[in-house]
């Protein structure tokens, strides 16, 4: 364990740790503005393909621990990879349940950006309508108006 400037509490600790942090082999807590941040780091051994690694521990400690601030880095002795299920097995069970119910909609989307729509008209152009009248007709200087009345 390190302690730069006596940065750990361990009510503090407790208080901000999360079970997903149990799967790193190094845990790094920082004060920053009175509150505790926690991150992990894989041992450099680790069969892991993406993931912060311990070499860059010093690059984390300088870039982004404030200047000055109180750290520690703990070394988890019982790291241990979280289990995550696979989100393929759902799916392939029920693919032939998704085929037939596919909505055809989302395949267009993957095309391009932006949404299709089909713009209808709901009522006919008021020069196309039957059974309408125009009743009055007033023009002024900027606007020219047209008050037309149904015939019932």
């Amino acid at each position: 364990m390190t302690d730069h400037a006596k940065g750990f509490n361990f009510d503090e600790f407790v208080r901000r740790y999360n079970p997903a942090l149990s799967q790193f082999d190094y845990i790094v807590g920082d004060w920053g503005y009175g509150k505790l941040r926690l991150r992990g780091f894989y041992n450099d051994d680790r069969d892991v393909s993406v993931g912060p690694f311990v070499s860059a521990l010093n690059d984390y400690i300088l870039e982004f621990v404030n200047f000055g601030a109180p750290y520690f880095v703990i070394h988890n002795l019982e790291a241990r990879p979280i289990v995550r299920k696979s989100r393929n097995t759902r799916n392939r069970r029920h693919s032939s349940r998704n085929r037939s119910h596919s909505n055809n909609n989302h395949h267009g989307r993957k095309n391009h950006s932006f949404v299709e729509q089909k713009v209808t008209t709901k009522q006919k152009p008021v020069q196309k309508r039957k059974k309408m009248v125009v009743k009055a007709e007033e023009k002024s200087n900027k606007h020219h108006f047209i008050i037309r009345e149904s015939k019932n």
